[in-house]
């Protein structure tokens, strides 16, 4: 009897712990996916990538061959894209500028946090800037059937 409830004590005390590590775990494992979710793009070298593409379809889509797709649209969307590379070359410069981890690490922090910020307002904005170019294409071609 007394052996019985000396195990119980212990399988018990065993619980919690695993309790523990299952739920943090799970809160981690939440945590980083949320993230993710939150923040799609988190480099500089996403930044460019999302640039790059967009320039290739601006590129592709007004080919001297192909059919003028974006029309008068082209020059406001190159206008558009050269303002998003202004906000990449400014979240570049600014890395220059970052505070030392070792001797300042709240404002190392703060400063990464606003670099965050930043390179998800440029993506957002190239996202929309993707779209907008994407449906102008899909229209331009249902026009000219």
């Amino acid at each position: 009897m007394e052996a019985a409830a000396r195990y119980s004590d212990e399988a018990a005390g065993l619980h919690p712990a695993l309790l523990f590590v299952v739920v943090s775990s799970l809160l981690l494992t939440s945590g980083v996916a949320i993230f993710k979710w939150r923040f799609p793009c988190t480099t500089i070298e996403g930044l460019e990538k999302q640039v790059n593409s967009i320039q290739g379809l601006i590129r592709a889509s007004t080919d001297v061959w192909a059919e003028d797709l974006l029309g008068e649209s082209e020059a406001q969307f190159r206008r558009t894209l050269r303002l998003h590379r202004d906000e990449i070359d400014e979240i570049k410069f600014r890395l220059i500028k970052q505070p030392d981890s070792r001797t300042r690490p709240c404002q190392w922090v703060l400063f990464h946090w606003r670099q965050l910020r930043a390179i998800d307002v440029c993506y957002t904005g190239l996202k929309d800037l993707l779209a907008s170019i994407l449906l102008k294409i899909e229209t331009g071609k249902k026009a000219r059937g």
